[in-house]
């Protein structure tokens, strides 16, 4: 199926539809009539993020952290300063992104769930919805296994990740 702009009709890509995807998106908004779209409405792209209820984390290629708005900041107890340009393991502070080598770059990294979906989610332009998560978060004491469902969906050359801190419809 193809994938279009909803406001230009602009061809987005095709997408891959699993016959369980109750949720397939077919229309987005490409990068020209977004940012046409933030203009006239005389908003930033992290002003309109910081509207969104949910924490929502844009990553780049190699899991790299573009931006977070105001809820997954609070969520993960960072400033904007501190998640633009970082690595995700670093954002989320994964306990394995303190080992030598750094996120990505540990034996632990082939395994991780968020790396490997929001890799997967990019590169085949497929979402997923309400994936589980454990993640292994370096805390004062060591580190503690938190539960996180993920939910990520391709923009352009970027996906935006969903964090949902308990299993919803």
């Amino acid at each position: 199926m193809k994938k279009q702009c909803a406001w230009c009709s602009k061809a987005m890509g095709s997408i891959k539809i699993k016959k369980n995807n109750i949720r397939t998106v077919t229309h987005g908004i490409c990068e020209e009539c977004a940012t046409k779209l933030f203009a006239e409405l005389d908003l930033s792209i992290y002003d309109f993020l910081d509207t969104l209820k949910s924490p929502v984390v844009i990553l780049e290629d190699n899991a790299t952290v573009w931006g977070a708005n105001k809820a997954a900041r609070a969520l993960l107890g960072k400033e904007h300063g501190q998640v633009h340009g970082k690595l995700g393991g670093v954002v989320f502070e994964c306990a394995y992104s303190y080992l030598p080598g750094g996120c990505g770059k540990t034996e632990h990294c082939a395994g991780c769930t968020i790396r490997n979906t929001v890799t997967h989610t990019l590169k085949t332009g497929e979402s997923t919805r309400l994936l589980p998560v454990i993640l292994k978060q370096k805390s004062k004491d060591g580190a503690q296994d938190i539960q996180l469902y993920i939910s990520t969906e391709k923009a352009d050359n970027v996906v935006v990740l969903k964090i949902d801190t308990q299993k919803c419809a």
